[in-house]
Formats: C-alpha cells, structure tokens, sequence
C-alpha cells in the first residue's frame, strides 16, 4: 500500500506542476485607416470589445499551458491594416487540471472581422461593420453590434441585438435570441 501510494504522490508531483502555471501574452497593433482583423483557433474563447482607438490589442491567456512553440502557440503578422492572429492549443487525450485558453481583443469600432474558434465561446460588444463570428462549438454573444452581423455555431446558443443593414444567425443546436434595433434594414 505504502508504494501505491509514494508513485501516486511521484506521479503527482510530476504531472500537478504542467497544469499549475498560467501564460499571458500580448501585442499592440497600430493603424492608419479601416482596420481588418482575422482571428482564428482551435479551441479558445474569444472575447472583442471596441473603443475609440486607431489600434488593436490582443491578448492571449492560459491556464495549465505556456504560450510557446510546443503547447500554446501564437502566430501573428501585420500588413498595414489588416491584423491576422492565430492560436493553437494542443490536443490531448489525457490531463490532469484545469485547462483553458482565452482572447481578449480591443479593437476599433469600425472594422471588418472574422472571428472563428472551433472550440469555445465568442463575446462581442460595439463592433460596427462586416464582423463574421463563428464558432463549432461554443455560444455567441454579440451585443450593440451595427452593420453587417453573420454569427453561426455548430452547437451553441446565440443572443445578439443591433441594428443591422443584413444579419445571418445560425445554429444547429441552441436557441437565438435576436434583438433588431431601429434602423435594421
């Protein structure tokens, strides 16, 4: 029994030390005009708010992970105002812990933007523009949104309200709420 439970304790204090740390990574991107943002993962939530900025802030956050080659990894590139950010987050079979991962977004309030994750949850809130969300598996909330709005998920609810010149919402499994304002065409 005693040494069930000494390689219990040594599988533990090998394994509980790979899930205990949280990464954080950031990066600052400055426009000149109309900004387009193209983000895309695997499996993270995505959260975008807008502001009276002529820049975009993205933020990459994990827990039980390191942002680095061989587990989170962060791919990133600019070319004059279109961003494009990509994050993967490895695939396992087997873990012990709390795992996640998380993007956070400032962003102008015009832009155009496709947000896609395969695997988590994506919040919206004051985007004005053609802002494309979707998500496999994970709800969409898009609030005050203006413009052109087409939100779609694999399996998930879906709850937006704006005005809007055209709006698509699907999901294959989930409700949707819908709030048109004033002024939708």
């Amino acid at each position: 029994m005693r040494g069930f439970m000494v390689a219990g304790l040594a599988a533990f204090s090998i394994l509980a030390p790979s899930v205990a740390h949280a990464s954080d990574w950031s990066r600052k991107y400055t426009l000149s005009g109309k900004a387009e943002l193209r983000v895309e993962t695997n499996d993270a939530s995505v959260d975008v708010r807008s502001g009276d900025v002529n820049w975009i802030e993205a933020r990459v956050t994990t827990v039980g992970w390191r942002i680095n080659a061989s587990e989170v990894n962060v791919v990133e590139s600019q070319a004059g105002n279109v961003v494009n950010l990509g994050v993967r987050v490895p695939r396992e079979f087997f873990g012990i812990g709390n795992r996640s991962a998380h993007i956070t977004l400032i962003v102008p309030r015009q832009l155009t933007a496709v947000i896609r994750t395969a695997d988590g949850h994506i919040s919206a809130d004051g985007l004005s523009g053609d802002i494309r969300l979707s998500s496999g598996d994970g709800r969409i909330d898009a609030q005050r949104m203006d413009g052109v709005l087409d939100a779609a998920t694999g399996d998930g609810r879906i709850e937006i309200s704006g005005r809007f010149d055209k709006l698509n919402v699907k999901t294959n499994d989930g409700a949707e709420v819908v709030k048109i304002g004033d002024g939708s065409k």
